[in-house]
C-alpha cells in the first residue's frame, strides 16, 4: 500500500496481518505515517578486490518500529578518470549498473541476525528485500543496521564512496510500539477482519 491509496481492503489487511499485525492495525485505524530515510555510507580507499570488508553503519538511530520498503544505492568517484569529459555521465551510469561491489547486511541487537548470510551483489539488495519481506522489512526500536562491503572488481578510481539508502515509513503514534502482535490481531478481529491465528496455521503444517 502506498501513501494516498484508498482504504485497505479486507484481503490486504488479512495478508498484512500474517506478517505485520501491528502495521495492519495501525493502517486500519488510520494512524498517520511518515517517511523514513536512513543511509549506510562506506568508502573504499584502495582498489584491492576481496579484501577486508569496509563497514558502513546506519547514520540514524531507530527510536520506534520502522518498516523498510526498498533499498537504493549511490556511488561517488571524486577522482573519476572521466571528470570534465562528455563521457563522464555514461561512465557513471554504466558503473552503477554493474558496480562490482558485494554487500552483507546485519541487524544488530534485539535480535541480531544477518539479512543475507553470504555476500550478494549490491544491485540485488532491493530484490532481496522484496522477496524476503513483501510487506516491508521490520526494524524494531533501538535496532541498528550495519553493512559489510567488498570489491569484486577493481573500480575505475578510488576513493569510491558507497551509500546504501533504506527507504521506509513509521507511524507518528509511537504508542503502537507497545501493542503486541497478539493484541493487534485481537483488535482487528473485533473490528470484523478475518485475521488467521498464526498458531493454528503452524499446527496445520505439522
Amino acid at each position: 500500500m502506498t501513501f494516498g491509496a484508498a482504504l485497505p481492503t479486507p484481503a490486504f489487511v488479512r495478508d498484512l496481518a500474517l506478517e505485520n499485525p501491528r502495521a495492519a492495525y495501525g493502517i486500519v485505524v488510520g494512524v498517520p505515517r511518515v517517511p523514513f530515510v536512513g543511509n549506510l555510507v562506506g568508502a573504499f580507499q584502495a582498489a584491492a578486490t576481496f579484501a577486508v570488508p569496509v563497514l558502513a553503519d546506519l547514520d540514524t538511530t531507530i527510536v520506534q518500529d520502522t518498516w523498510i520498503q526498498r533499498a537504493n544505492y549511490g556511488l561517488i568517484q571524486p577522482n573519476s578518470p572521466y571528470v570534465g569529459s562528455p563521457f563522464d555521465s555514461l561512465s557513471q551510469t554504466m558503473f552503477k549498473f554493474v558496480p562490482g561491489i558485494s554487500a552483507r547486511v546485519q541487524v544488530q541487537s534485539g535480535p541480531r541476525y544477518f539479512l543475507n548470510q553470504q555476500f550478494c551483489p549490491l544491485e540485488n539488495l532491493a530484490d532481496l528485500l522484496a522477496v524476503g519481506w513483501p510487506a516491508g522489512w521490520p526494524l524494531f526500536k533501538y535496532q541498528s543496521v550495519q553493512a559489510e562491503l567488498i570489491l569484486t572488481n577493481a573500480p575505475p578510481s578510488v576513493p569510491l564512496i558507497v551509500t546504501i539508502t533504506l527507504l521506509g515509513w513509521q507511524f507518528i503514534d509511537k504508542s503502537l510500539d507497545d501493542i503486541s502482535d497478539e493484541e493487534a490481531r485481537r483488535r482487528l478481529k473485533v473490528m470484523g477482519f478475518d485475521v488467521p491465528d498464526v498458531s493454528m496455521l503452524v499446527d496445520q503444517t505439522k
